[in-house]
């Protein structure tokens, strides 16, 4: 230990003699040591970081895969419905409890304020299921949501409640208002725990019990029903039961619901994922894997680069020490001992640069999660520099220090004493090596510095190809909102319902549609409102939800895949018109398209091709799964983009409301000014209306957009930043290795120049020499970029993981920049003086 602080003392003391070229090499590994540490530290909130409950090894969410298709939209893990819970639920010994959540959006009134707010309705075994606490009141229990209607309680989410309520724990024993309904808090969760779901936020949560209270629209109806599926199962694993078992176990209870309910569950099975893999939707998790799995190999790149530039330095440095370490070996010190003493120095230069890189990683951190998306901003993530992330700064910190020290220290003890010991040495009058360490360092930057910048260029080309995207219709001119009639204590009246035994809050088709003509009616009198249409869905945030269907003449057959198609419910007769759809073909949807007339369609032309391939899709028919009657396609209309620019065609239908209508719905305007203009008046009007419905999304078309492209925008200007700082380490290390190169071979310039050779002669020699070593460097980067291309392929659009025109483009900016760092030290080898060289080296 003693002789280890000595090491350090005196590592401190070099540090400290040498400040420009300690600080040089602190500054280019604290870059790439904090860039590396930030992107760590995003993946380990979004997949590392386990979920706050107890013993979060032997918690399982339970899934339901269709084995007939892979999944809807690529869905390879679905939900359950109630009923199919119930039976897994009732099935002993495999899991010690099973509970179930679903969530849905609600309006929250609490004195004069209302507010749109995301419920998670849970079994009343959630919490103990999970292990969770209260931090203030207590949590709900089993006993008391038993059966449906009952268990009007709300544990609230911690930051929901200082942010809605200002942390005042007086509201505990209070009601708030939910959808018209009571709802007792009993307590708030403790402050660490947001759910299960670490993407998607939770304001509060409330007995499942409570679904007729909460749920609206179809959703509502939909809810006790065996064939959708929407509700989320999370388990805890019985003592001395393995996830194996337990996964033997929930496919033999499918196999048995699939022969009990052949019409809901033909063709489906089970399938258990541990919640450390589940937390962030196991559907999405590949695509967050194979993203930030990227990013760390591009900011891995980075600090090789450092790396090569800190150990270039060193080794310069080396060179300058030789006479020292000759004397110290000299002396009795062993080769063994010097290179120890060292690797201390450049370790302490590492760490010491870590401790920088943790303190940028903080801010890079804390600046993107500023501007993280909307849809985040109140979802249950945090990105802390935590334990985890601590421990891999100093662990890359560490192998940094020893990786970029080993080779100069090596280099530095392996010498002649006997030529080392005189006075002067000769250096030799030869050029250049390129196969020196020093160039195959800087051929190694070289490689992976434009590696780096053609990655980037690549998803720099993609964002360009996604933001030029048509979004099929005409946003320029569309603001739009959304509501939920069901919010405000409305409710859909069943077509079997007579006036008698209905709610007053009730409403029929009629009725429905008389409301929504009134409100398209003082939509459509705001001024510089051309039009005004209501649906299910706004502009690209279509309603989301999908239908199974069958093809008439089409029978059902086990092991078939399952036919979906995305829906959305639409106010007939200028729908398309308002959003600037296109008709293909067949005509638009009537307000004689009512719930007594023949059911009809419009469906888009990917699904028109999809379904009748080759074949005119007008007057087709199909029978969706709950429908008694069959629908008539009586249109097709233009594909557009119903919820990102880059989303491949898929299949979607239209509705008329008065055919499949709903409480959640969304007024779209299309204006003649400004489409912010209009959000006030509009949200007026659906207030005037419909007295305390709560309004939300309110916005100009162009913010979905833009909220859409977030993700690659992030990514793609984030890698840009990171490969620009990769060009940069390179440019340095061109220089540096140039104007030593020019510092070691004075003598020899000298000779040239003395013998006759030209300023251009010399120029052009001493230049050459370091672009052969970009040259050789360049061509390993570009096989190097070609293997990356097609690795991350699947995260572009538009454009191929080897586009000839990004490969060209960024290798062509990559040379110039080269040639700009090497031109300084050649123009400097012109001016030596031929005779202070050569009277210097007698």
């Amino acid at each position: 230990m003693s002789t280890l602080l000595q090491d350090l003392k005196y590592g401190w003391r070099m540090l400290v003699k040498n400040p420009a070229l300690s600080l040089i090499a602190m500054a280019s590994l604290a870059l790439a040591i904090g860039a590396n540490t930030a992107i760590f530290t995003v993946w380990n909130a979004v997949l590392l970081r386990s979920v706050p409950v107890a013993d979060p090894n032997r918690v399982v969410n339970l899934y339901t895969q269709d084995l007939g298709t892979p999944g809807l939209g690529g869905a390879v893990y679905l939900a359950l419905s109630m009923p199919n819970f119930r039976d897994y639920a009732a099935e002993p010994g495999v899991f010690s409890g099973l509970a179930a959540f679903q969530d849905t959006g609600a309006s929250l009134r609490y004195g004069s304020q209302t507010d749109q707010v995301r419920v998670e309705m849970t079994t009343g075994n959630y919490f103990q299921l999970l292990g969770v606490a209260a931090a203030k009141g207590r949590t709900y229990a089993a006993a008391e949501a038993a059966e449906d209607g009952q268990g009007t309680l709300a544990v609230l989410d911690y930051d929901f409640w200082r942010r809605r309520f200002g942390g005042d724990a007086s509201i505990i024993g209070q009601t708030v208002n939910l959808n018209g309904r009571s709802f007792m808090v009993t307590g708030v969760a403790a402050a660490d725990f947001h759910g299960t779901q670490r993407l998607a936020g939770v304001d509060l949560w409330v007995p499942i019990t409570m679904h007729d209270a909460l749920l609206t629209g179809q959703i509502k109806g939909y809810f006790p029903q065996r064939r959708p599926r929407m509700t989320n199962a999370i388990g805890r694993l019985a003592p001395g039961v393995a996830l194996g078992q337990a996964q033997a176990a929930v496919r033999v209870e499918a196999q048995q619901l699939a022969r009990e309910y052949p019409a809901d569950n033909r063709g489906q099975t089970a399938t258990l994922v541990p919640l450390s893999e589940s937390a962030v939707n196991p559907n999405a998790r590949p695509v967050f894997e194979q993203a930030l799995g990227m990013m760390l190999a591009v900011v891995g790149l980075v600090l090789l680069i450092a790396c090569a530039n800190v150990a270039n330095l060193l080794l310069a440095r080396g060179l300058s020490r030789h006479r020292e370490i000759a004397v110290r070996l000299a002396m009795g010190a062993t080769r063994k001992r010097l290179v120890r003493q060292l690797l201390c120095e450049s370790t302490l230069l590492a760490l010491l640069a870590g401790v920088a890189g943790l303190w940028l990683a903080r801010w890079a951190c804390t600046l993107l999660w500023a501007n993280r998306p909307a849809a985040l901003l109140n979802a249950g993530l945090s990105i802390p520099l935590d334990a985890r992330v601590l421990w891999f700064a100093l662990g890359i910190s560490l192998l940094t220090g020893i990786g970029f020290g080993l080779a100069p220290a090596l280099n530095a003890t392996r010498m002649d004493l006997i030529t080392q010991l005189k006075e002067r040495s000769q250096p030799a009058l030869s050029g250049q090596r390129p196969w020196n360490l020093r160039g195959l360092l800087l051929i190694g930057e070289v490689g992976l510095a434009l590696i780096a910048l053609i990655v980037s260029g690549l998803f720099l080309s993609s964002l360009r190809q996604t933001e030029g995207t048509n979004p099929g219709f005409a946003a320029d001119q569309l603001a739009s909102l959304r509501f939920d009639l069901g919010t405000a204590g409305y409710s859909l009246r069943s077509p079997g319902a007579t006036a008698g035994s209905a709610t007053p809050s009730s409403l029929s088709s009629g009725a429905l549609d008389t409301l929504l003509r009134q409100l398209q009616a003082r939509a459509s009198a705001i001024p510089g409102v051309a039009s005004a249409t209501i649906a299910t869905g706004t502009p690209m945030a279509a309603a989301g939800f999908a239908r199974s269907y069958l093809i008439e003449g089409e029978a059902p057959q086990a092991g078939r895949a399952s036919r979906f198609v995305s829906v959305e419910s639409i106010t007939p007769g200028n729908y398309f018109s308002t959003m600037g759809i296109p008709l293909i073909e067949g005509r638009d949807l009537l307000p004689t398209d009512n719930a007594t007339s023949q059911k009809v369609i419009v469906i888009n032309q990917t699904m028109a091709k999809q379904v009748w391939p080759g074949q005119d899709a007008l007057g087709k028919r199909l029978k969706f799964t709950g429908d008694t009657d069959f629908t008539q396609v009586i249109g097709v209309a233009r594909d557009i983009k119903y919820f990102t620019l880059s989303e491949d065609p898929t299949p979607f239908a239209y509705f008329p409301l008065a055919q499949y209508p709903a409480t959640a719905l969304g007024l779209t305007v299309r204006t003649q000014g400004s489409p912010t203009a209009a959000l006030e008046p509009m949200r007026q009007a659906v207030n005037a209306l419909v007295p305390g419905v709560a309004v939300t999304q309110d916005q100009p078309a162009s913010v979905p957009i833009a909220q859409s492209l977030w993700a690659a925008k992030a990514g793609a200007y984030l890698l840009t930043a990171l490969a620009l700082l990769a060009t940069l380490l390179s440019a340095i290390g061109i220089y540096g290795v140039m104007s030593y190169g020019v510092r070691q071979r004075s003598r020899e310039l000298g000779i040239r120049v003395a013998m006759g050779a030209s300023s251009g002669n010399i120029f052009a020699h001493v230049l050459a020499g370091g672009m052969m070593l970009v040259a050789i460097g360049a061509a390993v980067g570009i096989v190097g970029a070609l293997l990356l291309g097609r690795a991350v392929s699947a995260l572009l659009f538009g454009v191929g993981g080897a586009d000839p025109v990004t490969f060209a483009a960024y290798s062509g900016l990559f040379l110039l920049v080269a040639l700009a760092a090497g031109f300084f030290p050649a123009r400097r080898a012109t001016r030596v003086d031929p005779m202070v060289t050569l009277r210097s080296e007698q």
